[in-house]
């Protein structure tokens, strides 16, 4: 099982689906969590200190985005104790890390979000990637 999150309050619907599908399944649940925020590339640190403000800002938003994962699921796994979860996070290429993972997956579970000015969910340009080039199948569960 693999559940791509990306927000804390979009991907709840799909968090608990992915929970229950493991427990079900019996499978061990991947999450790889993809931040939403602009990736930045780091300073090169041959030519800047690594107390630089840079690197600092740098090491906190990396220690605050892998952070979420484990805080956004602490709930689902009080109630699902059974289901072994393992995070990571992408900070890179999310839909090329996605696609990956889906090798070894049985199923993926992607979120929908609502977008002003058009109709239904849509899963985003990595749901999209995912849809179209998964190795395994999707599983697309709009936002609650």
């Amino acid at each position: 099982m693999l559940l791509h999150l990306q927000d804390a309050d979009g991907d709840a619907a799909a968090a608990d689906y992915a929970f229950e599908e493991a427990l079900r399944r019996g499978a061990r649940l991947r999450v790889l969590h993809t931040p939403a925020h602009r990736h930045v590339l780091p300073e090169l640190p041959s030519l800047v200190p690594a107390t630089s403000p840079g690197q600092e800002r740098l090491s906190r938003q990396e220690r605050a985005d892998e952070a979420v994962p484990r805080f956004c699921l602490a709930a689902m796994r009080d109630l699902h104790p059974q289901v072994q979860v393992v995070t990571s996070t992408v900070r890179s290429a999310p839909a090329h890390a996605l696609l990956e993972a889906t090798r070894d997956a049985a199923v993926v579970v992607i979120g929908t979000r609502r977008t002003a000015g058009r109709p239904g969910p849509h899963p985003g340009t990595v749901g999209y990637a995912l849809l179209h080039h998964s190795h395994c199948p999707v599983a697309v569960v709009p936002a609650g």
